[in-house]
This record gives C-alpha cells, structure tokens and sequence, in this order.
C-alpha cells in the first residue's frame, strides 16, 4: 500500500511539474521603435517647436514695430506701416489686428486731410493761382495716394463689418472735384499744355505727363488712355527715362544754411497708372507698354500690368 500510495504521489507531481508554467511566462512586448524612427520622430518636434518659438518671436517684432508707427510724425508711413503690420499678425492675434486697422484708419484720414489742405482743396473744389498751375500741381491735386483705399483693401478680405465700417466713413468724408469738375479739367488742360512746352529732352517733360495722366484717373477717366499715349511718346523722346524714380527737391535756406529734401512722387512713374489700367482694360495697357522703346519703361510697365491682374485673381480667390 506504501509503494501504491508513493507511486501516486510522484504521479501527480510529475504532472504537475511537466505542465507549461503559464503565469511565469512573459507577456509579449510591441517591437521597439527603430533608432531612425525615433530620430525622425524628435527632428520633428524640434522643428514644431521652434516654429513656434519664431512666430512667437516674429509676433514680438511686429507688436514692437506697431508701438513705434503709432509715433511715427509722418502720417501716410503711419497708416501704411500699421495697416500692414495688421494684416501680417491676423492670423496669430485678431483683436490686435483690428486694432491696428482702426489705428491705420484714423491716421489716413489725418494724411488725408492734409493733402487735400495742401493742395487747396475745400469741399470738393479747388483753389489755384493761375502761374501755378503745372505738372506738379497738378500731380499734388490729382494722384495723391488714396490712404484709405490702400487700408480697405486689405481690412477686406480680413473683416467684412470693419471694411463696411470703413466704406460709411468713407463715403460720407469722400469729397473729390466732382463738385467743380469743369475748372478741374480746365486746370488740366493748361498743365498738358505747360507739359507739352518743356523741353523734349528733360525728363520732367514724361514725367509730367504721367502725372496729368493720374489726374485724369479721378476728373475724367476717359481720357487717361490718350494722355497714357501722350506720355509714352514723350518718354520715347527722353533719354534715361525708366519710369521709375520720379522725384521733387525742395531747397530751403534759412539763416546761411541749405536744406536740401528730395520726396518721392509716385505720380511721376509709370507703375500706378498702368496697373490701374490694366484693371479697367487689359488690352489697352499691353498695347501701350509695348509702345515703350525702351527697355526700361517697358519692362516696368509690364510687370506692373502683370501684378495688377495676378492681385485682382488673388483677390477674387479670397
């Protein structure tokens, strides 16, 4: 009995030893990442985070930009500067960005209505000594740049109630020559005609007539094509003339000292005036470019077709 009991005994344990252990054994672990996945894995938060580290610091910058051009004395830099530091920082800060607008706008109107003090203009009419009248002033009268077009233009696409905002100030401010528009182009027609007497080889004689050009932009569209014609043949005619660059040097004295400030008069070249055609009637403002002998004004006048049609396609994508 012994011998029977024992044999059982070693029986059931040498079951029991000979069956799988299975609470021993190890649970399957996931293969390991690779060495070159894991560097790529880091290489690309790396790069996340200093994308974001840049924008952050980026967004520094214009926010730092934007409390100098709230100081700037010169208006029209002001409201071009914050006009545009608005738009850049849209997508990272709204109401920062409608801020800056609002700030861009007020500044327009101020650049504004001291242009039109400048020039002479009173609700709408114009006042102007006779032997003043010349490409120049005209030019001043006629081409100055429209601030606040330039801010709606890109409020636009960004915030439709603040552009519409804008639109009811404007059109409730907006006083152009309309309300004398016979003296306006009388005042033309003696500007093309003292253009017209300056000499064909200075380049104030092209420069001149691109700026009547503009004039006729506002008083009488319909004959901007004719006088875009007149100033290209003048140009023909003037060696050096590139259309661009267009420039008046005032000089002061005062006291035995000089004071010489040469301004920028982009009334003067050809970059405005034919994309602004270029928006109205393409095929005119190729034609006349390519009216242009030289390779300068020809180029410049192309190119700024060209940017005209691709920012009205961009505009219309928006």
């Amino acid at each position: 009995m012994k011998c029977l009991g024992l044999s059982v005994v070693i029986t059931i344990t040498s079951l029991f030893l000979t069956q799988p252990n299975f609470a021993q054994q190890p649970k399957t672990k996931p293969p390991a990442k690779t060495a070159a996945a894991r560097e790529k894995s880091d290489a690309k938060a790396e790069a996340e985070r200093l994308r974001k580290e840049r924008q952050a610091q980026a967004r520094l910058l214009l926010v730092s930009l934007a409390t100098d051009a709230r100081s700037f004395r010169d208006q029209t830099l002001r409201a071009r500067s914050l006009a545009r530091i608005a738009d850049a920082l849209w997508d990272i800060d709204v109401e920062q960005s409608r801020t800056l607008f609002r700030k861009a706008w007020e500044a327009a109107e101020i650049a504004t209505r001291k242009s039109e003090e400048k020039s002479n203009i009173r609700d709408g009419q114009i006042s102007i000594k006779a032997d003043e009248v010349n490409a120049t002033t005209i030019s001043q009268i006629g081409a100055t740049p429209d601030l606040r077009r330039e801010v709606l233009r890109l409020v636009g696409p960004r915030d439709r109630a603040l552009s519409d905002e804008f639109l009811e100030k404007t059109q409730a401010a907006k006083q152009l020559v309309k309300t004398d528009h016979g003296k306006a182009l009388s005042l033309i027609d003696t500007a093309t005609a003292e253009g017209r007497r300056i000499d064909s080889s200075d380049l104030d004689r092209p420069r001149g007539l691109f700026a009547i050009a503009n004039a006729l932009r506002i008083v009488e569209p319909a004959r901007v094509s004719e006088a875009i014609f007149d100033a290209v043949k003048a140009a023909n005619s003037t060696e050096g003339f590139t259309g661009e660059g267009g420039m008046i040097t005032q000089t002061m004295s005062s006291r035995g000292l000089i004071s010489v400030s040469p301004q920028n008069v982009p009334e003067f070249d050809i970059e405005g005036i034919f994309g602004a055609l270029a928006s109205e009637d393409y095929e005119r403002a190729v034609q006349l470019a390519r009216g242009f002998q030289g390779e300068a004004p020809r180029a410049n006048a192309t190119i700024a077709i060209a940017r005209s049609v691709l920012n009205l396609a961009a505009d219309g994508r928006r």
